[in-house]
């Protein structure tokens, strides 16, 4: 691919080019991509770089919101879906049209851009472009045992999830999933074989692809005395969890990069952000 670049946002019929691009990078299936294009694609809101006419870089971005513990929230871009044709790589593609995103996403009204590197090494180089870590997590695979007096597990619908969240999450930094970015979170459990359930007073996001077990969100006083639940309602004998976790077992999980100095002074949360959901 070589030719003119141009930066824009997709339009209408872009969709056939954008699957084609994700298939290329990601491996995924094509059941799985048309899934996210019918419950997660926002016409309109994702962003390309061309080059020759041929869509070399894409990245899908949704839209979130960081809530302080008074409640207050700004806006953000959530980076998803990012990647370049191999045949393009080492050509700066991906640092172009992450620099335009946080150009448009100024215009637009957000006030700071997220992303889970999807390596521990990446959260140096990100560093290089602005970014710091403000979301970490506690995430650990746990087996099943044979407990007594579990918490009761049912599912609940999205706003249910949402609802409880807030609550669970109230006085804290952390992530609010308006919209679509809700709405394909919620698909991927349920469509995984998982869903999204109440466990006792806190609330749990569960995958379940090939049969494993993955808690992408556990909000519970007791993670582990809610796991060993959701292990016993489900079935499952092991199962990787993601929870908020005390300061010394955290690990880095997300970035941001503040699109402008009043979110980054308003920002105190340190590294300790609830970030729940990278749709991995």
């Amino acid at each position: 691919m070589r030719g003119r670049e141009t930066l824009r946002p997709t339009a209408p019929g872009d969709e056939g080019r954008l699957k084609t691009l994700w298939k290329v990078c990601f491996g995924d299936e094509d059941t799985y991509i048309g899934h996210f294009f019918a419950k997660g694609y926002v016409p309109g809101q994702g962003l390309v770089l061309e080059t020759g006419g041929e869509i070399a870089s894409m990245l899908l971005p949704f839209s979130q919101e960081i809530v302080g513990p008074d409640g207050t929230a700004v806006p953000v871009w959530y980076v998803y879906a990012f990647c370049t044709h191999p045949d393009c790589r080492s050509r700066g593609f991906g640092q172009r049209l992450l620099a335009w995103t946080e150009e448009r996403g100024t215009l637009l009204g957000k006030r700071g851009v997220v992303m889970v590197p999807g390596e521990e090494s990446l959260f140096s180089f990100y560093r290089t472009l602005g970014y710091q870590t403000c979301f970490s997590t506690w995430e650990q695979v746990i087996s099943r045992e044979n407990q007594t007096a579990l918490p009761q597990v049912a599912p609940c619908t999205l706003e249910e999830y949402r609802q409880l969240r807030a609550r669970r999450l109230q006085g804290r930094w952390w992530v609010r999933y308006p919209g679509r970015s809700g709405t394909w979170q919620e698909a991927l459990c349920w469509d995984s074989g998982g869903g999204l359930y109440r466990v006792g007073d806190g609330v749990a996001a569960v995958e379940r692809w090939g049969g494993e077990i993955a808690v992408k969100e556990l909000l519970s006083r007791c993670p582990e005395q809610s796991a060993q639940a959701l292990l016993a309602a489900l079935g499952g004998e092991r199962a990787l969890v993601r929870a908020p976790g005390p300061g010394a077992e955290r690990k880095p999980f997300g970035v941001v990069k503040w699109l402008d100095p009043a979110a980054r002074t308003w920002w105190q949360g340190g590294d300790g952000g609830c970030l729940a959901f990278a749709y991995d």
